[in-house]
């Protein structure tokens, strides 16, 4: 879907201004929505931070609506089977592998449907349907028609969706790290020093984060840290600009 011309995630974009040509990171939150006072907290942080909502927040138009208005760039959180499944179910919003292409994509507009104004879907963590290329591409194809960007998790499995997605022109971006999967401060010090580091060595780098109150500490400080360093916070659109074609 295009705007005026432009592809949605270009048209809903924040504004950004690369200072000096430094190295960018975009922090992305997922699964906002679900706990009033984490979402608040996470709305209370600088404008740069990306906000990933989840489909299955009664109030996640509500909260969409209000990050829009503060000025956050938004993605919608796309359920998808995991690694763990039936353990872990996705909900009535998954994408599964054992149903039809049909049935998926009807789920996949439901995601959609959730709010505007976003920029993309994220992937959650766990989810295993990336590290199948001929089981993800219809529904990159469909985001790409949308003009929508993909998120998701870099991991060994899915080392090949790389070349997928520069084949086919597809709007994905891989996240480098997961800087919360172990929620201990020293650890998140750690993961968000090695997104420096990327950052450095690539022009860019993108960390997902949740909202644990050690995580939302970490941040606090970290970005705070990022001007002596030389380095910028920013929205995942300001990524795509430079990553994609």
């Amino acid at each position: 879907v295009q705007h005026d011309g432009v592809l949605a995630w270009k048209y809903y974009a924040r504004p950004y201004l690369q200072k000096e040509k430094h190295p960018m990171i975009a922090i992305i939150f997922t699964n906002l929505g679900l706990s009033k006072s984490l979402t608040e907290e996470a709305l209370s942080l600088p404008h740069d931070f990306t906000l990933g909502f989840s489909p299955y927040s009664g109030d996640t138009k509500k909260w969409a609506t209000k990050s829009h208005e503060d000025g956050f760039e938004s993605l919608v959180v796309l359920p998808m089977q995991g690694e763990n499944y039936p353990l872990s179910d996705p909900g009535p919003f998954g994408l599964m592998e054992d149903l039809s292409q049909d049935d998926n994509i009807a789920r996949l507009h439901g995601v959609l449907a959730q709010f505007s104004g976003f920029t993309g879907v994220l992937a959650p963590v766990d989810e295993k349907m990336t590290a199948n290329k001929d089981a993800i591409k219809p529904y990159l194809s469909e985001l790409k028609n949308r003009g929508l960007l993909f998120l998701y998790v870099k991991t060994e499995r899915n080392g090949a969706l790389a070349d997928l997605i520069k084949a086919n022109g597809f709007y994905a971006l891989g996240i480098d790290r997961v800087i919360d999967g172990d929620a201990l401060r020293s650890t998140i010090d750690g993961q968000l020093q090695g997104l420096i580091d990327t950052a450095k060595k690539n022009g860019y780098a993108i960390g997902l984060a949740h909202t644990y109150p050690s995580t939302l500490e970490a941040l606090k400080s970290w970005v705070d840290s990022l001007p002596a360093q030389g380095v910028d916070l920013a929205p995942v659109s300001a990524i795509g600009k430079q990553a994609l074609p």
